[in-house]
């Protein structure tokens, strides 16, 4: 499990990705373009507050939601 959005990991990070459950943690609305690529590669994606759930209160975050994942229920 990689904590961090930085592409600095990717080059460590990429060895991994040979069969083994990996996975990074952090904001996906920070998270960089090269560390998404790994993703098709079999990366898993935590995101600190939607999937973790870190926080008690909900983050005043920005970022687009996909129509068909869109619950209006969540923001009431």
């Amino acid at each position: 499990m990689l904590a961090s959005h930085d592409r600095d990991f990717v080059e460590t990070l990429t060895p991994l990705v040979d069969g083994r459950r990996v996975g990074i943690v952090g904001f996906e609305e920070f998270l960089s373009g090269s560390l998404r690529e790994l993703f098709e590669r079999g990366v898993e994606f935590f995101d600190l507050e939607y999937h973790v759930e870190a926080f008690n209160e909900r983050l005043p975050r920005l970022r687009i939601i996909p129509i068909d994942q869109f619950d209006p229920n969540e923001f009431l």
